[in-house]
């Protein structure tokens, strides 16, 4: 029995595309180097939601061997769906949740890319005044430290 699992992914695909482009790209080859040290990932496939027929050469995903496909046509081979890079047809969500395949969708997770993450690091740590960081929730501001702390 094959206990691994088949990963879709969503990518937007365009005849332009390239790594530097757009920096969702450099996320899905994150994730996608991410999951293929996951010992349950058996296959992992780019759900095509773009233009381009084939992967664009300049988005330099050649080294991962994974192919470009329609939604449509691996409907009954997904088992995780993640649309990350890419916004995929309502319908054919519909159809593999209702095979029970698990969706990570867009609208109900809060994807961040790695400049929001800076941001968001950047507003909840503080540094104090004795170089330990903590969490801007739980120090005060610089200014209001008494002396000896």
């Amino acid at each position: 029995m094959n206990n691994q699992i088949t990963v879709g992914i969503s990518l937007f695909a365009m005849p332009d595309s390239h790594i530097w482009s757009n920096g969702i790209h450099q996320n899905v080859a994150f994730f996608i180097n991410c999951l293929k040290k996951v010992p349950g990932v058996g296959r992992i496939v780019l759900l095509n939601s773009g233009l381009a027929d084939e992967l664009p050469d300049s988005l330099e995903f050649d080294s991962y061997a994974l192919p470009l496909v329609k939604p449509q046509a691996v409907t009954h081979d997904v088992d995780l769906v993640i649309e990350m890079g890419g916004k995929l047809p309502q319908e054919w969500i519909r159809r593999v949740k209702a095979r029970g395949v698990i969706t990570f969708e867009r609208r109900r997770i809060n994807y961040n890319d790695a400049r929001d993450t800076v941001y968001g690091l950047a507003r909840s740590l503080r540094v104090t005044p004795k170089g330990r960081a903590h969490l801007a929730a739980l120090v005060l501001e610089r200014d209001e430290f008494e002396d000896g702390e």
